[in-house]
């Protein structure tokens, strides 16, 4: 009717028409997106702070149709990684280029995954709760005692309320410095990251992110 709201039209659904397949680009000489290489890795990784790393590939890495050889087991992987890189408890190690014993210098930009192809390697993880926690116990338990110190040997003020003389505990200086340390020394560990490692020696993952044609330097 003429001056009543017209309902909206229901939203449009994508095409679901066919879509269109093509030849892998010289199978016999490409490694593929989404290949996974397995390697150990060669240097500890402390997330603290940013830092290169490199791994060994354990084993062998041939083309999408098995009759090349691309990577031998032995290629050296070399990748870098942020103080800032942490996903929970993983690292997020970026492998950018692999250098093969035959020669071969291979550019890539690949991420590090885990067993499962999940993002990131995992280490172990510690949230330094240990440190936070015993450096502001320490100086509060400082504070505690200066206060106490002073309470029971230093001079006291008198002051009067209404007519009543009330007896003021001396008030130290330094148990009151002591106590803006805590609460510095809390702050400051707050504010720490985590920190996760990865030792030498594990296996790592790099998935392939995109393809690379070694056409021109396997025959």
């Amino acid at each position: 009717m003429p001056g009543m709201p017209q309902p909206e039209p229901p939203p449009r659904r994508a095409a679901d028409g066919p879509t269109s397949a093509q030849p892998l680009y010289k199978p016999s000489t490409l490694l593929l997106r989404g290949t996974y290489i397995r390697c150990v890795l060669q240097s500890r990784v402390i997330s603290d702070f940013p830092g290169y790393t490199s791994c060994i590939v354990t084993e062998p890495v041939y083309s999408v149709d098995g009759k090349r050889l691309l990577l031998p087991r032995g290629s050296k992987i070399q990748g870098s990684y942020g103080s800032g890189d942490i996903i929970g408890e993983r690292v997020a190690i970026v492998w950018d280029r692999i250098t093969t014993p035959t020669g071969l210098d291979v550019n890539m930009q690949s991420p590090g995954v885990d067993m499962l192809g999940s993002a990131g390697n995992p280490g172990y993880y510690n949230a330094h709760w240990g440190q936070r926690i015993a450096s502001s116990l320490l100086i509060s338990i400082l504070a505690d005692a200066f206060k106490y110190a002073a309470a029971e040997n230093g001079p006291e003020s008198s002051t009067v309320v209404n007519g009543a003389v009330v007896q003021n505990p001396y008030e130290s200086a330094t148990a009151r410095t002591m106590e803006r340390m805590a609460n510095m020394a809390v702050e400051r560990n707050m504010s720490r990251p985590a920190t996760v490692t990865i030792n030498q020696g594990t296996i790592v993952n790099v998935y392939v992110a995109r393809d690379v044609d070694f056409s021109a330097v396997v025959r």
